[in-house]
């Protein structure tokens, strides 16, 4: 009786030691109880994402694994670290042949578009991961595109966000499509003027220069038209002067 009493307070000591000096930091430990949360508030992440995992012991080494927890209850177990003396991990969410994780079902109702995990703790001996230390806080898995739907749903700010970002772009497109167009009529009514004006200069130039009188050459010979009349018969008489000066000079005939 003594030592059946003795090896049941070593043992219940012994649990609590590890239980207390082994848990999870990142994501917290599971809640002890049967009030566990609701898988719908987990943490969400996508898949590829790196989840981090951190961990406090005084163990020397522990093995670490991943779980899956279908909508029956039941897991699929995968194991990260082998006798690993770290404190901290990571594991790349991702549904390979592999883990041999499941995506959703699309023909149940009773799974959801989140795949739901938690990290396990186990002693360096334990391989096959039989004999848990410790479990980690729930986290999600997205596995379709319906999950941003619901993230929408969710926060009720978010459609009318994305809808004022969409109408402020729109506006900012409508606005920069008028003012080009403003601004090339505007360059177009300047340079119709501006044409406008040089045309009219340029025909006032023309119209001036067939005005003004052009200067006669100095090499060209005028020539006049007189009309003379015949000259009457007694016009043609010569009346030879006298000339007084001449000396009469009279010749004998021998």
């Amino acid at each position: 009786m003594y030592s059946l009493t003795r090896s049941l307070i070593s043992f219940l000591s012994l649990v609590t030691y590890v239980q207390c000096v082994t848990l999870f930091v990142y994501p917290g430990n599971l809640p002890d109880g049967t009030n566990q949360p609701d898988p719908a508030n987990n943490q969400r992440y996508s898949i590829g994402q790196s989840i981090p995992v951190k961990w406090r012991t005084d163990l020397t080494s522990l093995s670490l694994g991943v779980s899956q927890i279908l909508p029956n209850g039941s897991e699929i177990q995968y194991m990260l670290d082998y006798n690993t003396t770290d404190r901290s991990s990571y594991w790349v969410a991702e549904f390979t042949s592999r883990n041999q994780f499941q995506k959703n079902d699309m023909y149940s109702p009773d799974w959801d578009a989140d795949a739901v995990f938690w990290f396990q703790l186990y002693n360096d001996t334990d391989v096959k991961g039989k004999n848990t230390i410790a479990i980690s806080q729930m986290f999600n898995v997205s596995t379709s595109d319906s999950s941003s739907e619901r993230d929408n749903e969710s926060d009720p700010y978010a459609d009318s966000n994305q809808g004022l970002s969409a109408g402020a772009g729109a506006g900012i497109a409508v606005g920069a499509i008028v003012g080009t167009l403003l601004l090339a009529s505007l360059g177009f009514f300047f340079w119709r003027r501006s044409r406008k004006a040089k045309d009219a200069v340029a025909s006032q130039q023309t119209s001036e220069s067939h005005l003004q009188p052009q200067p006669i050459p100095q090499h060209q010979g005028v020539y006049e038209y007189s009309h003379q009349l015949p000259a009457s018969p007694a016009s043609n008489v010569v009346v030879k002067p006298e000339l007084s000066s001449e000396s009469a000079n009279v010749h004998e005939a021998p």
